[in-house]
């Protein structure tokens, strides 16, 4: 599999694709409320700090993905253990963006329609992009972006026009102060969507220019283009439907665009809306389920593989129906739960503990080298 290169840049978009995702969906921190794009650019600046860590480790083993390096650190038996926890967590969290647009297409689009046959529809387009490999699913994403902002700009220029924003809406700044900011920033919208870059430490490989600082210079400038972008959507939707409202919404987004009524005539956009979401969750699908494919041929020495890869996409359809009994259960242990027992662990805990790895083994090769020459 590592005869597939990509382009930095090609890297770069698939990075915003995959943090944009479902992160317009339910990640735009109304639980700030007129705060929501302040915390969302605090989890900004936190995920930058996650992903210099995953460079760091990337520069004392070049050219190596994440379960590879694992084995390199911790010995055989234990890394592969832990790359088998990544398998799982990278399933898992496909699993749940599944659901989320799942969920979204029923609640808002398609009532009638019986949630499993969606999820195999997005499934089936999942598992084609992932047999074709992540070359294909690179270009596609350069066009994807294209059609994504060009049409996420059209919107915002009819909300404009319909005069719907009002930025007073956006005041007091600060109204409570740095402690709610913080206390939102830290661990959900740092972890989500910012340090779900860990996925990409599957595909560090792949880089045609893998060097240390171009790779972290491209993950860093994605994060900033995702986090100004998910901020300046979260500002215009409180501008729009008020912060008071805000979580009462369960799609704010989507509730903003249905406003839009332009002469009775440029009206009922939330179809586009939907689409635009359902673009953006199937990159993350697809590159989760790609990562954990990476992983799984790793650890077991496999070559790629489209059955195994059909396998593997089947694990998130299957779980997405069990992992909440509703959507509201769905958010609250997506938003409650997971950041603090499963993405910090994964995105923090076992980073910081492969790096002291790297370290007492780095220290320990030096001090053998003193023996020997001495």
């Amino acid at each position: 599999m590592n005869k597939e290169k990509i382009t930095n840049y090609q890297m770069f978009l698939l990075m915003v694709l995959f943090m944009l995702g479902s992160a317009v969906v339910v990640g735009l921190e109304m639980n700030s409320q007129q705060d929501a794009w302040l915390t969302i650019l605090t989890g900004m600046v936190f995920g930058s700090v996650f992903f210099l860590l995953y460079g760091y480790i990337f520069s004392k083993h070049p050219g190596r993905a994440l379960t590879s390096i694992l084995e390199d650190v911790f010995g055989k038996i234990i890394g592969k253990l832990i790359s088998i926890g990544y398998i799982g967590y990278f399933l898992y969290i496909a699993a749940r963006v599944t659901r989320d647009f799942t969920d979204l297409i029923v609640i808002e689009l398609m009532m009638k329609t019986p949630d499993y046959i969606i999820a195999i529809a997005i499934i089936i387009v999942v598992i084609y992009a992932s047999s074709l490999g992540i070359e294909v699913i690179a270009r596609t994403g350069q066009l994807a972006i294209i059609f994504l902002f060009g049409l996420g700009g059209l919107v915002i220029v009819f909300a404009l026009i319909d005069q719907l924003p009002d930025f007073s809406r956006l005041e007091p700044v600060l109204e409570e102060g740095w402690g709610r900011i913080l206390t939102n920033a830290f661990p959900v919208a740092t972890t989500f969507p910012f340090g779900e870059l860990i996925a990409f430490t599957m595909f560090f490989p792949f880089f045609k220019e893998n060097k240390t600082k171009k790779v972290v210079m491209t993950g860093l400038s994605a994060i900033v283009v995702s986090g100004v972008t998910l901020a300046s959507l979260s500002a215009l939707i409180v501008a729009i439907n008020a912060p008071e409202v805000m979580d009462d919404l369960a799609f704010p987004l989507l509730d903003a665009i249905k406003k839009i009524n332009i002469a009775d005539i440029i009206q009922r956009l939330d179809p586009i809306g939907i689409l635009f979401l359902v673009i953006g969750g199937f990159y993350k699908i697809s590159l989760f389920v790609y990562a954990a494919n990476v992983a799984f041929n790793h650890v077991l020495k496999l070559k790629k593989n489209v059955f195994m890869q059909g396998f593997l996409a089947i694990v998130p359809l299957v779980a997405s129906f069990y992992i909440a009994e509703n959507f509201i259960e769905h958010l609250y242990i997506g938003l409650e739960i997971v950041p603090y027992y499963l993405h910090l662990v994964f995105q923090l805990y076992i980073p910081l503990l492969l790096i002291v790895g790297i370290w007492v083994r780095s220290a320990f090769e030096k001090k053998k080298a003193k023996k020997k020459a001495s």
